[in-house]
């Protein structure tokens, strides 16, 4: 099921079940039965979910898809895991079981490790995934935590997620496709950084905008501008100890000579929130290219980092982690709530031209 607002534009909401939050610490059963209601009661606004899962336990993990089927009627998108550092890998029949029953199913375990790891264990699970496939034009396969545009392009996925998206974004950092005869190439991205805190001082607007060549600025400023997004300005302020600035509008500061780099209007170049929102851009193109549909991952649906870095970018397809959505009280309003005000503000996004 998915929401949808108008009949051009449809929410894919999915809902992870937050296991990987408990760090292989026990999950109780509290919070099994309250997953399990959740995604019962708000079934017609989720497009997908999770098995409630356990790293360190594939037989934990069955048991628990097993209970979601037969206790609650819920068909969760089951998970086989590349096994965290010291524990044998997951048998492979627990994956060949997946493939025989399941129409699509997840990779997980990949956040936290080496590219080399999380290549090998997709060139492990591939060969044996295909041979079950067919001739599908989509692998029926959903991988949690990558964002490796080589990965993502190995073969076509169903769908993927990750948070290198926010993560970027907070280090003042966006990807940009490359312009390949006068196509953007969004398999192939660069690196831009907006601003940092120890980069030289220029009494100028756009500061972090001039290290680049003049072509690549009007590279920058076009393809900004194709999406909607704005470059914005700053200006350079003499203070002292006493001064308070605002922490988003502090760009970066030198303090021997009492200089800061403040934001003037917000923009790409000046405001965090908007350096995500051009990785949300990215990654949503990324997905239309390759065929695949990305997920932006959020650890929470807090409000504000939905408001200021989702709604610029206007992305259709969202993961959530109910380990941030659950109340510990059992308060099933509150956590209604929270899924109420999400689609409002992306109602309110996707209403605007």
């Amino acid at each position: 099921m998915m929401s949808s607002f108008t009949k051009k534009v449809e929410i894919h909401l999915m809902v992870d079940s937050g296991a990987f939050s408990f760090k292989g610490k026990p999950i109780s059963e509290f919070y099994f039965q309250q997953y399990c209601r959740f995604i019962k009661r708000n079934h017609n606004r989720i497009s997908e979910y999770a098995t409630l899962d356990d790293l360190l336990s594939p037989e934990v993990t069955a048991e628990n898809y097993r209970r979601m089927a037969d206790e609650f009627s819920l068909r969760p998108m089951h998970a086989y895991h590349l096994a965290p550092k010291g524990h044998e890998m997951e048998p492979e029949h627990y994956l060949r079981i997946m493939l025989g029953n399941c129409e699509y199913f997840a990779l997980g375990g990949l956040v936290g490790r080496s590219k080399k790891e999380r290549r090998e264990f997709l060139e492990f699970t591939l060969p044996i995934i295909q041979q079950n496939a067919g001739r599908a034009d989509r692998l029926p396969v959903h991988l949690f935590g990558i964002a490796d545009v080589d990965l993502l392009a190995m073969v076509k996925w169903k769908s993927a997620d990750s948070t290198t998206w926010e993560k970027l974004g907070r280090s003042g950092t966006f990807l940009k496709p490359k312009l390949n005869n006068n196509q953007w190439d969004f398999t192939d991205p660069e690196k831009i950084v907006c601003f940092t805190k120890t980069k030289t001082a220029r009494d100028q607007d756009y500061q972090a905008l001039l290290q680049y060549p003049t072509d690549k600025q009007e590279e920058i400023k076009r393809y900004l501008g194709e999406h909607n997004l704005s470059l914005g300005s700053s200006q350079p302020r003499y203070v002292d100890n006493s001064q308070q600035i605002a922490k988003r509008d502090h760009l970066w500061e030198s303090v021997q000579r009492g200089l800061v780099e403040t934001s003037k209007d917000r923009g790409v170049f000046t405001d965090r929130y908007l350096v995500m929102a051009a990785n949300v851009v990215f990654y949503r193109e990324l997905g239309k290219q390759l065929g695949l549909d990305y997920y932006v991952s959020l650890s929470g649906l807090q409000d504000t980092l939905i408001r200021e870095a989702l709604v610029p970018a206007r992305p259709t397809h969202v993961l959530c982690s109910y380990h941030y959505i659950h109340d510990k009280k059992g308060n099933v309003k509150a956590e209604d709530a929270i899924l109420d005000r999400f689609f409002e503000i992306m109602k309110q996004a996707h209403a605007v031209n």
